[in-house]
């Protein structure tokens, strides 16, 4: 899961800084003032988005849910019977 943080991460800065280009914000590259680096910064970012959404949404999945202050949870089942038949033969 580390790993999938760690490229999301990547994917989003590097997206930013391509933005940052792309629109002229950030000088001294080829890229500034590129637009094409602009819409290419914006599928880097939704991809480390995506993924940084994926790694949270799996951490939340794997993270156990504890009740009633570190007890266990009684494992049986309990069931409602049927009151005993009356009819004696």
């Amino acid at each position: 899961m580390w790993v999938r943080v760690a490229i999301g991460v990547v994917f989003v800065v590097v997206g930013a800084v391509w933005i940052g280009q792309g629109v002229g914000w950030i000088d001294g590259s080829f890229m500034t003032g590129e637009a094409v680096w602009a819409v290419i910064g914006i599928v880097a970012l939704a991809v480390g988005a995506w993924l940084l959404a994926g790694a949270s949404l799996r951490a939340v999945r794997r993270t156990p849910i504890r009740c009633c202050r570190g007890a266990r949870p009684s494992t049986r089942r309990w069931r409602l019977r049927a009151p005993p038949s009356t009819s004696g033969g």
